[in-house]
């Protein structure tokens, strides 16, 4: 008697409990899962900034860490450049864990449709806004590295390492915001018309 064929002498009932698990797992989205097309839309949408907010964290904790090891072993302008990736990212750590646990305060299934679009189209301006700061954190860094070759710069290693942090972290917040931005529209199209129908209520 191999080891399948003694489970079912000691449990007879088993492949009975098999066919009533696989009937609940087919049967559980259906029944108890269900959900509006308008809430599925909302929760794509806000996972969608969860996981955003995941990614920019990590960029963060790895930016942090890698830059206060440099500090600790580099001089210069180098030491200047990870100076400024780890100030920099303290702030994009608090900024992701805040967003993070301000989305777990609101319930979808509690929030009036109307209200999660707003959210959702805010969001949705926030991050092309955010892009268009990015271009102008990356010129303002690209001007400091520049600044720091010139005849008389003041602090010139400083400048330079500064200015190549900047350019450095607006660049991954300009990949980030675009395509945090274009997400979001590639969840409208999959769940077209929902938006404009629930503005519309």
């Amino acid at each position: 008697m191999n080891i399948l064929q003694g489970w079912y002498v000691y449990f007879p009932n088993l492949h009975f409990m098999k066919i009533l698990l696989f009937l609940f797992l087919i049967l559980t989205p259906a029944f108890l899962l269900a959900s509006s097309p308008e809430e599925d839309f909302f929760r794509k949408s806000r996972q969608t900034n969860i996981n955003g907010m995941y990614v920019l964290g990590s960029w963060a904790i790895a930016n942090m860490a890698i830059g206060a090891v440099g500090m600790s072993r580099t001089e210069g302008q180098t030491r200047h450049f990870h100076q400024m990736n780890l100030a920099w990212n303290v702030v994009n750590l608090g900024i992701a864990g805040f967003a993070k646990w301000n989305f777990a305060q609101h319930d979808i299934s509690a929030m009036p449709f109307p209200e999660l679009a707003d959210d959702h189209l805010r969001i949705k301006k926030l991050y092309l806004i955010n892009a268009g700061l990015d271009v102008l954190y990356m010129a303002a860094g690209a001007y400091m590295w520049h600044r720091s070759h010139q005849p008389g710069a003041k602090r010139p290693q400083m400048l330079e390492g500064f200015g190549k942090g900047v350019v450095l972290q607006g660049g991954f917040l300009l990949v980030f915001d675009a395509a945090m931005y274009l997400l979001q529209q590639r969840n409208e199209k999959m769940f077209p018309g929902v938006i404009s129908a629930v503005i519309a209520l």
